[in-house]
């Protein structure tokens, strides 16, 4: 009948697949109430990640933005007669 689901045991009137088959969402490992927790932590740490690199990344930028501007009044100092 469906793949994976043993046949309906003798006596059981033909509902044993069907109630296999409903029952499968809550009785998955990690699912509590429709949530896949694995699932969102993998989430949460992806976008932890991001944000981490996000702030690093403009933390970087604004410390070469203050050594270039350093550089360039040097350069016009230096120009300047």
């Amino acid at each position: 009948m469906f793949v994976g689901i043993p046949e309906k045991p003798p006596g059981s009137g033909g509902k044993y697949a069907a109630q296999q088959v409903a029952g499968r969402g809550s009785m998955e490992a990690g699912t509590v109430g429709g949530i896949d927790w694995g699932a969102l932590t993998l989430g949460v740490i992806i976008l932890g990640g991001l944000v981490c690199v996000f702030y690093l990344v403009l933390r970087q930028n604004r410390k070469d933005l203050v050594d270039l501007e350093e550089v360039l009044k040097a350069e016009r100092d230096n120009d300047q007669p």
